[in-house]
């Protein structure tokens, strides 16, 4: 533009100075040329557009264009720009967007919190140059709350520490935050917050009991003031039953054991042993107790949990004394010296063992456990606790029952191949038995159904083909055979054999 303006002036100059004078001349060139040097400045290099003028690029889109929308309507921002250097920066508090913060870079689609009057800027930078600012306004209000939460479990009754499962919908709320709600006591949450829809496990009660429902908050809310939850329908808590690990058939000499999964302050457990059930009076249990009762009798054991003046579910068992002899009884939580057994092993074990086997924690205790060995070159292993050698002639029949467990270790150090692996397991733990130097004959078999983690259970093996005449020495052998990183262990046997 200012060079079309200084051949027009030229072109003037040219006609009307024809005539004048020198001075005159001199004096009109100066005026012009001031004219054009100002029209320079004021409109620029490039015919009249500010080399920092945002209308060299074009300014964002905010979609939607503003009004009023809920807090969960995404706000999208986008650009007619290409190019690698296209950028679009945005604030949400009414200030003026810049390429530096506190202005945020658009990367992807944002939500906006409840106002009313939320007022979106952004604009678009294409290297260096810039657009002109975008502006909306929003009124952002709460969404409908449509959280709904529904709990099913499959335990009756519910009791401390069941799982229940927990299923929570809405189209509204992506993440919430989930609380165990009890008549009278402030909410106590379960876990952090999820994702939504949720269909999930959760532990309610824990060593609570009474009336519950779950209630699910929008993530971040005030619990003591929000109403934007969904609620379950009430379901009940109840004291967990007390339990036993005596068997049904009695020997006199046997004591009796009741548990409580229930650890609440003041929790006890109360018995009896008459056929009543049990109150607040009846006799406290306080550890093993006697049974006082002859061979041949039956009897029934009551028991049930208290707390206060709440009490669970009757737990009822039936017990039949019997006249036998118990051969073996091993508690290794006991430390019992592991060299009185026989111990075979197809490798040798070393670090913190006894004759192949080692000590390791079961249930907070002691226990023998075989240790499978991750240097073993094949990944096997194959390892027999020899109980003794036992004469059962003379009996009726005999059974011998133990707690058994395998924990499966998966994360080992893979020697061989130079990291680390998963091993997918395969814990094989047998009672096996033999008379005189006959092979072994497996009696009992637990494979592969072990989950990892501290897994197990009690068992017991009728062993009464091996009794009567002729069954003087009857040999009797746990055998575990595993892989890499597989730990099992036995504990609490007894060998009981009746007349």
């Amino acid at each position: 533009m200012y060079v079309c303006l200084v051949s027009a002036v030229k072109n003037i100059i040219s006609e009307e100075t024809k005539n004048m004078k020198k001075c005159q001349k001199i004096s009109i060139l100066i005026l012009v040329s001031m004219i054009v040097m100002s029209l320079f400045f004021a409109c620029g290099p490039n015919g009249g557009e500010d080399n920092n003028n945002s209308s060299a690029v074009e300014k964002p889109t905010i979609i939607p264009e503003g009004g009023e929308i809920t807090s969960n309507e995404p706000i999208t921002l986008a650009t007619e720009e290409t190019g690698d250097e296209v950028k679009i920066f945005y604030t949400t508090d009414g200030t003026e967007p810049t390429n530096q913060s506190p202005s945020k870079k658009y990367i992807s689609p944002f939500k906006l919190n409840e106002g009313d009057a939320i007022v979106v800027k952004a604009i678009t930078y294409n290297g260096t140059e810039k657009s002109e600012v975008a502006k909306a306004t929003f009124k952002v209000k709460t969404p409908p709350n449509d959280i709904k939460v529904v709990c099913t479990c499959t335990d009756d009754p519910i009791v401390a520490g069941s799982k229940v499962t927990v299923e929570i919908t809405s189209n509204n709320f992506d993440r919430v935050e989930v609380y165990q709600v009890e008549e009278g006591k402030d909410l106590a949450k379960l876990g952090n917050a999820f994702d939504v829809p949720l269909n999930a496990e959760l532990s309610i009660g824990g060593n609570n009991f009474g009336k519950y429902k779950l209630r699910a908050y929008r993530a971040g809310e005030d619990v003591s003031t929000s109403e934007l939850y969904g609620e379950s329908e009430a379901f009940e808590v109840k004291l967990a039953k007390p339990t036993t690990t005596s068997d049904a058939e009695l020997f006199l000499a046997d004591k009796i054991s009741l548990a409580t999964a229930v650890t609440i302050e003041g929790v006890e457990i109360r018995y009896t042993l008459d056929g009543n059930d049990p109150t607040k009076e009846s006799n406290k249990y306080e550890g093993e107790f006697e049974h006082g009762k002859s061979a041949g009798d039956t009897f029934t054991l009551k028991a049930k949990t208290f707390v206060g003046e709440d009490s669970s579910d009757l737990f009822e068992m039936v017990f039949t004394v019997v006249d036998g002899d118990i051969l073996l009884s091993e508690n290794f939580n006991d430390k019992t010296d592991l060299n009185d057994y026989t111990v075979v092993s197809n490798e040798l074990i070393t670090e913190g063992t006894v004759s192949g086997w080692i000590i390791k924690e079961y249930d907070g205790d002691k226990a023998a456990v075989v240790p499978i060995d991750l240097k073993n070159e094949n990944f096997k292993n194959d390892s027999r606790l020899e109980l003794g050698e036992f004469d059962l002639s003379s009996y009726a029949s005999s059974k011998i029952s133990f707690d058994f467990k395998a924990d499966y270790d998966f994360f080992v150090t893979d020697e061989y191949n130079g990291g680390d692996h998963v091993t997918e397991g395969g814990m094989d733990i047998k009672l096996v038995v033999k008379e005189g130097a006959g092979e072994w004959t497996m009696v009992w078999h637990e494979a592969d159904t072990l989950q990892e983690g501290n897994s197990g259970g009690k068992a017991t093996v009728d062993l009464s083909a091996y009794v009567g005449a002729g069954h003087t020495a009857v040999k009797i052998a746990f055998w575990v055979i595993g892989e890499d990183g597989d730990v099992s262990g036995v504990d609490n046997i007894k060998l009981i054999s009746i007349n």
